[in-house]
């Protein structure tokens, strides 16, 4: 293990003050504590124990299916970039490695990139992201995500969008449950209505490339905008079944709302 700025379960000689125990139940005389010692009433020797501090592997395990190059401005493989850029750096700062993944039909090995203690790779990956054609038919490469992680318990955001069936989405949760997982629902304002324009227009599937004509009157905009809030319920229901509190990113990506979603705030998920 690599001294970080976690407690673990293990003890050492240095880290967080633990207790007080026999000194011949913890023989490290480097922690005898004379005073505590002179003053207990059962007259033994006592050591102090100590918890150490160690390093906690952080990865993003990102979708790149098509559908995740939906928006305008980049959308939301701007809001990947972005989160994966500022996750690495606040890992950078805490001593602990980052590491990424990228998943479409397959792991993207040429984007994937192991854990590592480095300034820059966050800037690495974000400009990487940004220059990637989006063009997977299919996100299983995420069930595969799981064997690029290694052993150690690991903090995982896996970030996607979530349009695939919920049957899948348990499966990849499935494959990670060995780790801290925390689901990051990746959204557009426009595939939820938030901003739709009235008349004809037309539509496209991301990762199909079918395409249709609707015309958007406004009974059909509070449908999408149900459906949109009914699909929210479902996986927020999922998500919760598993033990699982989910990040909504539905405005671009937010640091302030990431820290107060680990900071336990009610209306940062």
């Amino acid at each position: 293990m690599r001294p970080g700025a976690h407690a673990s379960r293990a003890e050492g000689a240095s880290g967080l003050y633990r207790g007080l125990r026999p000194l011949l139940a913890h023989a490290d005389p480097r922690r005898l504590d004379l005073r505590r010692s002179a003053t207990d009433p059962l007259g033994q020797w006592l050591a102090r124990t100590m918890t150490e501090r160690v390093a906690v592997p952080v990865y993003v395990v990102a979708d790149l299916s098509a559908s995740m190059a939906f928006g305008a401005g980049g959308g939301k493989r701007q809001t990947i970039a972005e989160l994966a850029e500022s996750a690495a750096q606040s890992a950078w700062r805490v001593g602990d490695p980052f590491g990424f993944v990228a998943a479409d039909a397959r792991v993207r090995e040429s984007l994937t990139s192991p854990p590592m203690h480095s300034r820059a790779q966050g800037v690495r990956i974000a400009a990487a992201l940004r220059a990637t054609a989006l063009e997977g038919r299919s996100a299983d490469g995420l069930l595969d995500a799981a064997r690029h992680l290694g052993r150690r318990r690991a903090l995982v955001l896996l970030v996607s969008d979530f349009h695939f069936e919920l049957a899948f989405t348990r499966r990849v949760l499935a494959t990670l449950a060995g780790h801290f997982v925390v689901p990051v629902v990746v959204w557009d304002a426009a595939e939820t209505a938030g901003a739709a324009p009235q008349g004809w227009i037309e539509v496209a599937d991301s990762e199909s490339a079918d395409t249709r004509f609707l015309w958007l009157r406004p009974k059909l905009v509070d449908r999408i905008r149900v459906a949109a809030a009914a699909r929210r319920d479902s996986l927020t229901a999922l998500f919760r079944s598993l033990g699982l509190r989910p990040l909504y990113l539905d405005a671009g990506f937010s640091a302030e709302q990431v820290t107060r979603y680990f900071f336990g705030a009610d209306d940062a998920a």
